[in-house]
């Protein structure tokens, strides 16, 4: 059995497919972790979310913030912008079990010593840290009320973190940190994904193996559309389109 860590798919089914062709991805016996943005951007977003739906026994997948924005849209927080392609979605008959399927998915993952998450962890939050703050959010999108938590989920502030932090203000700067974040030396930047979905398709497909134990965090991979070994550490995170590790 084999474990692969894809990147930001945002709809581009068919190079997702070749990298699952390319590492003879077994549905039946390996497993694919996700850091989310599953969607928005690429011509395929119904294919490639009903996909995930499908292998749902053999997937890990943590939110992204195109995934959040997809399920503001859906339950109307927010209007899907100019820039958004996810109305094969909306418009799907099996929408519903496809968001709510989305809405159980968490915003962090940890496991054998390795943590998932879309954007990064702060440097003052612990993996235990990031896994009870998520689980914050989680509730919220999980919850009766979710619609309040998407009518508040935008925007930039507050931007430093502060454990007084409390109600939407608290929850909308854990979803940045986890699915947003941008580093820049010691500063923290959300600067192009305030309106969180910049123009433009996403560059293809990326594909890494590594044959190594995960260490601690595996970095993004080399800007070319080929195989290349990633650098490990012991978090997991996308800043960049999707690539392709195996883990074990």
């Amino acid at each position: 059995m084999s474990t692969y860590v894809v990147g930001d798919i945002q709809g581009c089914f068919a190079p997702f497919k070749n990298l699952l062709k390319k590492v003879k991805f077994n549905p039946d016996k390996d497993r694919l972790w996700s850091v989310g943005d599953l969607v928005n951007r690429g011509p395929k977003n119904l294919e490639t979310l009903r996909w995930f739906y499908d292998h749902r026994d053999n997937v890990t997948m943590v939110l992204g913030n195109h995934d959040l924005h997809l399920m503001a849209c859906s339950a109307g927080a927010r209007r899907p912008s100019r820039k958004d392609n996810i109305d094969d979605i909306l418009e799907a008959p099996d929408r519903e079990k496809l968001i709510e399927w989305l809405h159980f998915q968490p915003l962090a993952h940890s496991e054998d010593g390795v943590t998932l998450v879309h954007a990064g962890i702060p440097p003052m939050w612990t993996i235990q840290n990031t896994l009870d703050r998520a689980w914050e959010v989680e509730n919220a999108i999980q919850g009766a009320r979710c619609k309040d938590f998407f009518d508040e989920m935008y925007g930039n502030e507050p931007i430093v973190w502060d454990d007084s932090l409390s109600g939407m203000t608290r929850l909308r700067v854990i979803t940045n940190y986890i699915t947003r974040m941008l580093a820049n030396k010691s500063q923290v930047n959300f600067a192009g994904r305030g309106n969180p979905f910049g123009g433009g398709f996403p560059d293809p497909p990326r594909l890494a193996s590594h044959a190594d134990t995960f260490g601690s965090v595996l970095t993004r991979p080399p800007p070319a559309c080929q195989l290349n070994p990633l650098s490990l550490s012991n978090t997991v995170t996308s800043a960049s389109p999707p690539s392709l590790k195996r883990c074990k």
